[in-house]
């Protein structure tokens, strides 16, 4: 299992619109909209450099007029660190999951019914942003991220009399797809279309090369978890986020 491979190809399917790097820390910063756009990631820093790390890291979240997050992977050299940000008052959040199958396991090509584009348009990042109930601060941010993506990306929807009722995407890397923000309309959860979206972009992903695929979902969505479980997708390794509010000076 290549845990440093898999979050290579996340930061780079979900891109940062600022980024800075610090003893080997990639530090992402997108206007606080989510996580993991939003937290530094200490993927190639020596336990030696913690203390640093910290000092600059609440540095630059500072500067960024954020609270400072870290992204936490369930691997020893993470311990010190993770010793540390406890000691320091960091919180520990969104603990995640991250699952990796092998697409030779899917069955033969169907029909799902799935919209296939190579890019982002105005209709579905609509439907996305409205599914997803991103708030209009972050409108512009989030579309901004998403034209940032490099790697060739599969843009899926469903659509019922004219109007998208699920969508999703996937990001081809190397021999790797990630599938993100796989979802349905409220009306319309529950009824298979998430399935089929996931399926779609598997059959285009094996049609572009692809042999292996990644997703990373909440520990507590436990309705998605058991759809990538019945879906082969395996979980491989955990995350979570430790994070520091902001001080207020009065």
């Amino acid at each position: 299992m290549d845990i440093l491979k898999l979050e290579e190809l996340a930061l780079n399917a979900w891109p940062a619109i600022k980024t800075a790097v610090y003893r080997g820390c990639i530090l992402r910063s997108s206007n606080g909209y989510t996580n993991r756009a939003n937290s530094a990631n200490p993927l190639y820093t020596r336990p030696e450099d913690t203390e640093r790390i910290i000092d600059y890291a609440e540095g630059f979240y500072a500067n960024q007029n954020q609270p400072a997050v870290f992204k936490i992977l369930e691997n020893p050299r993470y311990a010190k660190l993770e010793s540390s940000l406890s000691s320091c008052g960091y919180a520990e959040v969104t603990p995640t999951k991250v699952m990796k199958a092998d697409l030779d396991n899917f069955p033969e090509p169907g029909e799902f019914g799935v919209a296939i584009e190579n890019r982002f348009t105005e209709d579905w990042f609509s439907a996305f942003s409205t599914m997803n109930n991103i708030p209009e601060t972050y409108s512009d941010t989030a579309k901004h991220m998403l034209g940032l993506i490099t790697s060739s990306v599969l843009v899926a929807s469903i659509c019922q009399e004219e109007l998208i009722v699920a969508c999703g995407y996937g990001a081809l890397e190397r021999e790797y797809v990630g599938f993100f923000d796989i979802v349905a309309s409220p009306g319309h959860r529950g009824k298979g279309f998430a399935r089929r979206l996931m399926n779609g972009i598997i059959q285009e992903a094996k049609n572009r090369g692809a042999t292996r695929g990644y997703l990373q979902v909440a520990e507590a969505n436990t309705v998605a978890r058991n759809l990538y479980q019945s879906l082969g997708f395996d979980e491989t390794y955990s995350y979570w986020y430790r994070k520091k509010e902001l001080s207020v000076t009065k």
